[in-house]
């Protein structure tokens, strides 16, 4: 296995494309931006204006599937006081932060602030955010596994993937899920290597539980993303199994937390992931 400190680009070289990678990012949220472009992304934005306004995981947008499982239980639900049920909550959340902090400016006014919503463009600079961490988390993968010319290679290529950018800017949950999947394949590298090299793979196992857990709380098809990691672990890597357990204790915990929650709001665990099949 090449050493993680073969020889490669100097300080020039990889100035110059981290300059350019920063040139691409502004240019996709301040030059081609015109607006959130998945239905999706719109629905959480909307949830994250409200989480924002009221402090509470409430939602504008009534599903029917939401709604028939709150009668179904029981519940009496409004639809200007609708507990959302259905979206994974992470990537809301992280944005409610910074939409609290931007509250004089969440009243659109096209005169004020041009045709594109401010809190849109605020999305569309998390998203190419993460983009920049898949690039990074991505190339010192590469390096790690074989060397710097392939991770040079593998950057590269992420860089100049123009659908890539755009699906940044979309809004779409999927722009977390890259970056946490470039971050779970970055852990898995290293714990591979510790066990290769006969040193302790606990702390990056445990990390990478820690990413699968926020894997499946950004979008629920993730599930399938979770159960390979744990797979390659358990296949893969020495005392594997043990490796396993320790992975999926972190994303079953925050399912049943999640489930937990929906039970106490309509009665029904899965509801989130059973509406992906209404």
């Amino acid at each position: 296995m090449p050493s993680p400190n073969s020889s490669g680009p100097g300080a020039l070289p990889r100035l110059i494309f981290y300059a350019a990678a920063l040139v691409m990012a502004l240019l996709h949220v301040f030059v081609t931006f015109r607006g959130l472009s998945s239905a999706e992304g719109m629905n959480q934005a909307q949830l994250a204006r409200q989480i924002s306004r009221t402090g509470s995981y409430q939602t504008l947008v009534t599903q029917p599937y939401a709604w028939a499982q709150m009668e179904k239980a029981h519940r009496q639900p409004s639809p200007a006081a609708m507990p959302e049920t259905v979206q994974p909550p992470l990537q809301p959340l992280l944005w409610s932060a910074v939409f609290r902090l931007l509250q004089p400016w969440q009243v659109f006014d096209p005169q004020a602030g041009g045709a594109i919503y401010l809190l849109d463009r605020v999305i569309a600079s998390f998203g190419v955010a993460w983009y920049l961490m898949t690039i990074f988390f991505t190339h010192g993968a590469a390096r790690r596994l074989f060397d710097e010319h392939v991770a040079g290679i593998a950057a590269l290529a992420l860089l100049v993937c123009e659908p890539a950018w755009e699906l940044m800017v979309s809004g779409s949950p999927r722009t977390l899920l890259l970056p946490l999947f470039a971050l779970a394949f970055r852990l898995y590298a290293s714990a591979s290597c510790r066990a290769a090299e006969n040193r302790g793979a606990s702390a990056p196992l445990v990390l990478l539980g820690g990413v699968c857990a926020l894997l499946v709380l950004t979008h629920w098809m993730a599930l399938w993303i979770v159960l390979g990691i744990i797979i390659g672990v358990a296949v893969f890597l020495p005392r594997g199994k043990a490796g396993a357990i320790v992975v999926a204790l972190f994303p079953l915990l925050a399912l049943v937390a999640w489930g937990w929650w929906n039970m106490q709001l309509c009665g029904e665990p899965l509801v989130g992931i059973l509406s992906l099949f209404q």
